[in-house]
């Protein structure tokens, strides 16, 4: 407990200081020249930061800069405190938010001017609730900042929504969000039916998850964690059927909470209007031809059942055809493409693509049991051998949208098993 004593010496501490202040004004001396001193004087503490300018910067608390930081309720005990003038820094008692805080009668000196970066809608590090109400005092509204480099405010949040697809068992949006030239991971927000002025909002998430080389050169940082895979429970799946996905990444500065590009394009699963559905699901009567007016180079399954959801993904040098009837649909043995022995096939995935200003639907392999990606050169014209209507020498370009669907087996009449089909996705290339 502290004496009389102290706040004796503390007085005549705190008139020593002011008469030892030089009586000039700020831009006499520049900060960064400032050095640290006994006499009072501001003292350098950071990059355009001086203890004693009035506001307690990040690098300052109430022990390294108690001229600037120092009050009652900042939890540090100081020299001018006790278990009497205030108890919530001094004493290990819980106290009332209304208890007394006037020191031997007189009323406390008033409290600091809020940081100045106070009302950003950012909880900053120098910022607490007590501090900063407005940035600070609903931890479901704030984004408190990590230590370290502050985010640049002159840059903007981006990102990329990868894919919508199934993924065991679970329906989860892929893809990355940062805020450029900041490698600590930033916050999305999730909404179904619209954007964050028009659409509700149905998760909240954190990007932070290993990125890949390219996600930081487009962040442009070395390292950070900015990847995202978010699943949607049953329910939300229940309440939103058919809506639109737009993901907004949340600015660390207060700047705009910027959409992901592709946002509104892709759908959750289920019946509804809207634009694209899982992994590019294309609802059957929003694809640029009627199915019936698609020229069919094999079997005609337009008719055929869907039974399996399809969602395609990019692996390298493959196309990934994923759905869930690999393991079964029936399975037909057919000679190797090797000549030697013969392996067992479920199912063919199909391109749906225009030439010459015609909708063809061809396809081009065959599907194994339990195989789903197959090389992205397969996908072209000696691979669909229709070349009455696509030539030998045609491929897919960069950018071009196809349309990709998977069947039961339909390439050869005399090979068949099962007559059904997954839906119908569509793919940009790449």
């Amino acid at each position: 407990m502290k004496t009389t004593l102290h706040y004796v010496v503390y007085g005549f501490a705190i008139l020593f200081v002011s008469f030892s202040l030089p009586q000039c004004a700020h831009d006499e001396v520049s900060p960064s020249a400032m050095t640290g001193d006994d006499t009072g004087n501001m003292t350098h503490i950071g990059q355009d930061y001086a203890c004693g300018d009035g506001f307690c910067h990040p690098s300052e608390d109430s022990n390294s800069c108690e001229i600037d930081c120092a009050y009652c309720g900042d939890r540090v005990c100081n020299l001018m405190e006790s278990e009497e003038t205030c108890p919530r820094d001094c004493s290990d008692l819980p106290v009332e938010d209304d208890q007394d805080m006037s020191m031997g009668g007189v009323d406390s000196p008033p409290s600091d001017p809020p940081p100045p970066n106070c009302g950003n809608s950012v909880c900053d590090p120098q910022e607490d609730s007590q501090r900063c109400p407005q940035d600070c005092g609903e931890i479901e509204d704030m984004m408190i900042l990590p230590p370290g480099p502050a985010p640049d405010p002159n840059e903007q949040v981006i990102g990329h929504i990868d894919s919508l697809e199934l993924r065991n068992g679970q329906w989860t949006v892929s893809g990355w969000a940062c805020h450029i030239g900041w490698s600590p991971s930033v916050e999305i927000n999730i909404y179904a039916g619209g954007d964050h002025q028009n659409g509700v909002l149905i998760k909240r998430e954190v990007a932070a998850e290993d990125q890949e080389s390219a996600v930081g050169d487009a962040c442009g940082v070395a390292e950070g964690d900015h990847r995202f895979n978010v699943s949607f429970t049953e329910e939300e799946l229940d309440n939103y059927a058919g809506e639109t996905v737009h993901i907004h990444a949340v600015s660390p500065v207060g700047n705009e909470d910027n959409a992901l590009i592709n946002s509104g394009r892709y759908s959750l699963p289920g019946q509804g209007s809207g634009g694209q559905g899982p992994g590019g699901q294309v609802p059957e009567g929003m694809l640029p031809v009627s199915l019936d007016q698609v020229t069919w180079l094999h079997t005609d399954v337009s008719n055929w059942p869907v039974t399996s959801e399809l969602n395609v993904n990019f692996q390298g040098g493959q196309i990934c055809l994923n759905y869930d009837k690999t393991n079964v649909w029936p399975s037909v043995s057919i000679p190797h493409s090797s000549g030697n022995g013969t392996v067992d096939v479920v199912a063919n995935p199909w391109v749906i693509l225009n030439y010459n200003g015609q909708w063809y639907a061809g396809t081009w392999e065959w599907l194994a049991v339990g195989t789903t990606c197959r090389n992205k050169t397969a996908v072209a014209g000696d691979h669909i051998k229709r070349y009455a209507h696509i030539p030998m020498e045609w491929r897919p370009i960069p950018g071009q949208t196809l349309y990709f669907m998977v069947s039961s087996l339909a390439r050869s009449s005399s090979t068949t098993n099962v007559q059904e089909r997954t839906n119908i996705v569509e793919v940009i290339w790449q």
